[in-house]
């Protein structure tokens, strides 16, 4: 946020501002949610959707800016952080889409702290992801490229 503040000048700044405020609505729900896993999985799975939003509209923000400013190196860094949060939205996806479909039965009632647990580690793992870019060849920076194709 020091080098690439929002511009609310810019049409992409606006939306990156609007997505802050629907992330802050986001998670008071999550946070209320506490009782109701399914929802918290489905409240986890919309703000990583939303930090892919976000992410795009600050490449649109900051692209004229950072393309004569910034090397290749820090380009891909860029676009491996970006695919990151897609990744990540994935795997929060999974977890959303497991639950509704696979509700703990009687015969494995565990279930409910597994996918707790593994929630917890994921987000950890995210956060660790995102600065740290283990595990960022090509496969990131081509999941990032996906979106740009798409034009999203």
């Amino acid at each position: 946020m020091k080098q690439h503040w929002i511009d609310v000048e810019r049409p992409s700044g606006k939306w990156r501002f609007f997505f802050d405020v629907l992330l802050l609505f986001s998670y008071f729900v999550l946070l209320v949610s506490y009782q109701y896993l399914k929802r918290e999985l489905w409240v986890l799975a919309f703000i990583f959707l939303v930090f892919v939003l976000w992410d795009r509209a600050k490449r649109i923000e900051w692209q004229e800016e950072t393309s004569t400013t910034t090397g290749s190196e820090e380009k891909s860094k860029s676009a491996a952080r970006r695919g990151v949060t897609l990744f990540w939205f994935f795997i929060f996806l999974v977890f959303a889409l497991s639950y509704q479909f696979l509700a703990p039965t009687p015969s494995f009632p565990c279930l409910h702290w597994v996918i707790l647990t593994a929630t917890i580690l994921s987000t950890l793992l995210y956060r660790l992801h995102k600065d740290k870019l283990w595990w960022k060849d090509r496969v990131l920076v081509r999941l990032d490229g996906l979106l740009l194709k798409l034009d999203i």
